[in-house]
């Protein structure tokens, strides 16, 4: 047998007088290890359960803000349709203004037209037609 395996090998069977110390002092070191790996385990898990434990809270908060959005939507979209009726009505408005004063415009223009053209057949012999 090799040296190292005869250690490791008398820590489970206690066979070696000089061995035993040594297995001892190893088992007392994996068991400090193991229960101070509990410890941390034990500690992060107290963690994390403690961050669980203010998410009710923060879940509450989160949805009266949703709830206070909500609110503050509905009435802002609520006046946002009112401005746009109103709107709408100005616009009708302001449309058939326009549409009135367009065809104000196109009469007076038309009226000239037939004056120049009025005009046109008083000043001169009148032409004869060319038949074709």
């Amino acid at each position: 047998m090799l040296p190292s395996s005869s250690r490791d090998s008398a820590c489970g069977s206690h066979l070696l007088v000089g061995a035993d110390v040594e297995c001892s002092a190893s088992a007392t070191e994996r068991m400090l290890m193991a229960s101070r790996n509990l410890t941390e385990r034990a500690e992060v898990l107290e963690m994390k359960v403690e961050a669980l434990e203010q998410l009710p809270a923060r879940m509450s908060a989160v949805e009266s803000q949703i709830v206070q959005l909500r609110t503050e939507m509905r009435g802002e979209f609520s006046a946002v349709r009112g401005e746009m009726r109103e709107m709408e009505g100005r616009l009708r408005q302001e449309m058939r203004a326009l549409n009135e004063e367009t065809k104000a415009e196109m009469r007076t223009l038309h009226e000239e037209v037939l004056d120049r053209i009025a005009k046109i057949g008083e000043g001169g012999p009148a032409k004869p037609k060319r038949r074709r």
